[in-house]
């Protein structure tokens, strides 16, 4: 991976946690306080609503609705008075509101606490829709603080107003001040509302992405002769979000790019791994194998690159060992052939000897068994399932190559049983398979060679019994079928012997064909060797050809 892949990466996690928030963030809000919309419903109207309970405990009917009109007015939500036999709440509810508990309506996000008598109850409607009399958000966001000064307006002399409000302006972050009336620009209908007493509220749109918008909040003093005045706000308090959005951009940044770390470190260590083993290659032909790391994403290819070396280093030992097997066995022949021209050449009599054309004949089939022990290796060693494959009665087939099997092994002795079982075989194939293993077998002293088929409810086996005392034959059964039973990729490392290779050509075949090999040794000095397949089934009469 270059270092390309990581800059794209980089820009991808910025863009993210950039703009997710700013898209999306209303969705994932909604999903996120859903869960706690009543503790904050709570939060925001249940202190108001306990205090007017309070307020209105020893008060009629009539003097409650008095009392809850000029209540409204200085509320930037909805209140009403109902009657408890009117109210449509669950059974549970019900029971919480009669013990005098605050109850949340979660269906319409109203707020219920009875009066003393137990015949009404004060509704706080949803918190989140504003009051008739509170025109806009922005009113209804700076309504609070200019309720607040002017109480404290009405609670101080004339002459200490303005060291009072400074006092209240330090502990803002806006300013708030006391200023001649017409000090401040408006539009009519803003100049109309200041003269009758009440909360101008003016927003500043273009620079806010916060709430309402609040830049300045005017009302005129309680003895109407100046006008207080607080802001700007929007600017200060823009800035704080904008802090915020930038820390919190930051924050979700490094955390994406964390955990991306967490996902890409395993995959980006693999590509680099991968790289070298590709290098070492390239450069010796052979390199370790790769690491299956954890989390990473290439090692379905570390595992495919790991059987590409393996059957890299398969194919480099298999070809050693021919190149071994060649230089071993066809040295001699050549040798033989030499010295007979030579001798022809020197001697004046050009007839040779019946011993001279028998040595020469020896040494021309050295050389065939040669040729085809190379020709059957480069046939099997590139062969992973078997096309060609038809179903034969063992027996029978047997019987049908005798003429090619003795003449590999002269001393074959084909033993009819009369087991009529079917297998499926390459017959080419097979045939080839057994001839050579029995030329291996009768390189060996031997006293007797028995071919013959054998069968029980799971297995039909091919029965080979040799009758010999020498300990390299056993040697050679043992290693035949230790290299049918290993991975064929083990078994080519097997090879350190220019012998094994018709042995290593046979095991191939009988495993193409799921032949399994088992060796026995009696006491007699008799070893069987036996080839089981286990997928035969009942023949019918006819012989397949």
């Amino acid at each position: 991976m270059k270092s390309f892949f990581f800059i794209k990466l980089f820009a991808i996690v910025i863009f993210t946690a950039s703009f997710i928030p700013i898209f999306g963030g209303a969705f994932i809000n909604k999903g996120l306080t859903g869960i706690y919309q009543e503790e904050i419903d709570h939060y925001q109207g249940g202190t108001t609503i306990a205090l007017l309970v309070q307020a209105m405990r020893f008060k009629n009917t009539q003097q409650r609705a008095v009392f809850l009109k000029e209540q409204q007015a200085l509320m930037p939500f909805n209140l009403k008075l109902e009657s408890i036999d009117n109210l449509d709440l669950p059974n549970h509810k019900m029971l919480q509101l009669y013990q005098n508990q605050l109850v949340y309506n979660g269906d319409n996000q109203f707020l219920y606490m009875i009066l003393a008598g137990h015949e009404e109850v004060l509704v706080l409607e949803n918190v989140n829709i504003r009051s008739d009399h509170i025109y806009s958000d922005v009113e209804r966001e700076g309504m609070g603080l200019m309720a607040l000064l002017q109480r404290q307006l009405e609670r101080t002399k004339r002459s200490e107003w303005k060291a009072m409000i400074a006092q209240k302006a330090s502990l803002f972050s806006f300013d708030i001040a006391l200023k001649p009336l017409g000090s401040f620009p408006l539009n009519q209908a803003q100049q109309h509302k200041l003269d009758k007493g009440k909360l101008v509220a003016i927003s500043q749109d273009s620079i806010v992405r916060y709430g309402s918008g609040l830049n300045y909040l005017l009302q005129l003093t309680p003895d109407s002769k100046q006008v207080l005045i607080a802001g700007p706000i929007a600017p200060e308090i823009s800035s704080l979000i904008n802090q915020y959005y930038l820390l919190n951009t930051a924050y979700l940044a490094m955390m994406l790019l964390c955990l991306l770390s967490f996902w890409i470190w395993p995959t980006w260590r693999s590509s680099r791994e991968l790289l070298v083993f590709i290098h070492q290659h390239a450069q010796e032909g052979k390199a370790k194998k790769l690491t299956v790391r954890f989390g990473s994403h290439l090692n379905g290819l570390h595992n495919t690159f790991n059987q590409m070396s393996d059957n890299i280093t398969r194919q480099f030992f298999l070809n050693k060992m021919v190149i071994q097997y060649l230089s071993q066995r066809l040295e001699a022949p050549l040798i033989q052939m030499e010295k007979g021209l030579d001798k022809a050449e020197a001697s004046r009599d050009t007839r040779m000897t019946s011993h001279e054309v028998h040595q020469q004949e020896e040494a021309i089939n050295d050389i065939r068994q040669l040729s085809s022990d190379i020709l059957l290796f480069s046939l099997v060693q590139g062969v992973n399932r078997l096309v060609n494959k038809s179903r034969f009665n063992l027996e029978d087939w047997l019987f049908l190559q005798q003429e090619k099997l003795c003449e590999a092994a002269p001393k074959l002795n084909l033993i009819r049983v009369n087991q009529r079982r079917e297998v499926s075989l390459d017959s080419k194939l097979m045939v080839q398979g057994l001839s050579h293993m029995l030329a291996v077998i009768s390189n060996n002293k031997l006293d007797a060679l028995n071919l013959f088929v054998a069968q029980d409810q799971a297995l039909t086996r091919l029965i080979l019994e040799c009758i010999s005392d020498d300990d390299g034959l056993l040697e050679e059964l043992e290693l035949l079928c230790e290299m049918n039973q290993q991975p064929m990729s083990k078994s080519a490392t097997m090879i350190t012997s220019e012998l094994y290779l018709p042995l290593f050509c046979c095991a191939r075949i009988f495993k193409l064909h799921a032949g399994c090999l088992r060796l026995n040794k009696c006491q007699t000095g008799v070893l069987t060797l036996e080839i089981c397949f286990s997928n035969a089934t009942q023949v019918s009469k006819e012989i397949r050809v």
